[in-house]
This record gives C-alpha cells, structure tokens and sequence, in this order.
C-alpha cells in the first residue's frame, strides 16, 4: 500500500476552484468513500494554506485531486489562477486503496 500526495478538498472548495477553469480544464477529483476516513495530516507548507502545516484534515465527504495537478503543463499555462488557488488547499499522505472503495465486480 503505497501513499500519494492529494490535494484535499470541500465541496464548495472544488466547485469555486472549477469556476476558475480556462480551455475547458477541470479539477475533477473523486469523492472519498472508504469506510472510517477520520483526519489526515496537512502537509501543505505554503503560507496560503488555510490549514496549518501539520494540523489535522477532516477526510470525510471531501474530494481528492493529485498533486501532480501543479505541475502539468496545461493547467500551468492556462488556468494559472486554479494553480495558486490549489496552493490554498490542504494535502495528504494518504493510500488509494484505504480511502478509496475498490471497484464492484460485474
């Protein structure tokens, strides 16, 4: 089970980050549905951040986005306002397959 860095975020979080889009780029990010989320640890170090570094993150109902989101190209080039909102978000270590339900088999 191997971590990842994601942007950890409210709804209306993600809807006011998506307002910010240009050429059609959207935030996506998939709603946590595992089964006991509690809190991760920001580790989000930017003054922005509207949560302290190392304060806990409520994981429940909230939505994941990459981190890897800060470094793609296209959203660099053309919804620079959607990357330095990003930087106010809070993100977390967290595991793909504890926050995530796996997939229904057919």
């Amino acid at each position: 089970m191997a971590t990842r860095p994601f942007f950890v975020m409210t709804l209306a979080q993600r809807t006011a980050g998506n307002a910010l889009n240009g050429g059609g780029l959207q935030l996506g990010g998939r709603l946590m549905d595992g089964p006991s989320l509690g809190n991760g640890t920001n580790i989000n170090g930017m003054p922005q951040c509207v949560v302290a570094l190392g304060d806990p993150v409520p994981l429940t109902g909230c939505y994941l986005v990459g981190y890897q989101l800060l470094s793609d190209p296209d959203y660099i080039q053309h919804v620079p306002d959607m990357i330095a909102f990003m930087l106010t978000i809070p993100i977390c270590e967290l595991d793909p397959e504890v926050v995530f339900l796996p997939p229904e088999e057919i």
